[in-house]
């Protein structure tokens, strides 16, 4: 919900302030290893991690149908629209979503219970 003076990240923003690593791990080629890299490096990468170690603000779900992107796309279906499609000459992709206010803590911090305070 927006409020005064203040506006929704659009899924550029989120994608290149909140949830691509400041150093991701990036490569062109698996079989050689994947480095930490800056960011304007690793945006020229082939492979390139997309979300920070310790939140994951996306899901990425390979599909190897050759007509994966129309499969994302067809209603009804079991799962919410993607947020977005990066799909291969063969029609096989990736599809994403951005988790958006529903991002995942993946570390112990996460399992911290902040006790309620009676008064």
């Amino acid at each position: 919900m927006e409020t005064a003076g203040e506006s929704l990240l659009t899924d550029e923003q989120w994608g290149n302030e909140v949830l691509l690593p400041h150093r991701p791990f990036a490569t062109n080629q698996l079989e050689h290893g994947q480095y930490r890299m800056s960011r304007d490096q690793a945006l020229m990468m082939r492979y390139i991690q997309h979300s920070p170690h310790a939140l994951l603000g996306s899901i990425v779900i390979d599909c190897d149908h050759p007509d994966a992107a129309m499969r994302a796309f067809e209603k009804p279906s079991d799962h919410p629209t993607p947020s977005w499609v990066a799909q291969s000459p063969s029609g096989r992709a990736h599809l994403g979503w951005w988790l958006g206010d529903h991002r995942v803590c993946r570390t112990d911090s996460a399992r911290l219970v902040v006790p309620h305070r009676v008064v």
